[in-house]
């Protein structure tokens, strides 16, 4: 038993087809500013943090390039910024 059954849909394509027809283009990105609400401050603090690392990183291992970089540390700065970026922004992905 569904509470609120809302449309039932057979697969992607189904779906996209029947909230064309019923709700038109704009169905399809209901939602889409929730998403970008929760997104656009995640990439900022990503890209921030991971250029931050990336020149900390350069420093400690005394490398003039971002080539030059152990891929060691372009994963910890990647995984360090993504950790980051999402402990503060997790309030908005609610």
């Amino acid at each position: 038993v569904m509470l609120g059954a809302g449309p039932t849909y057979n697969g992607s394509w189904h779906a996209c087809r029947k909230i064309l027809r019923v709700e038109g283009l704009s169905g399809l990105y209901r939602g889409y500013g929730a998403t970008l609400a929760s997104f656009g401050p995640f990439s900022a603090l990503y890209f921030l943090f991971y250029e931050q690392f990336k020149i900390q990183s350069m420093r400690l291992s005394e490398t003039g390039s971002e080539r030059d970089l152990a891929t060691a540390y372009a994963f910890l700065n990647g995984a360090g910024a993504g950790a980051l970026a999402g402990l503060i922004t997790n309030g908005l992905d609610m």
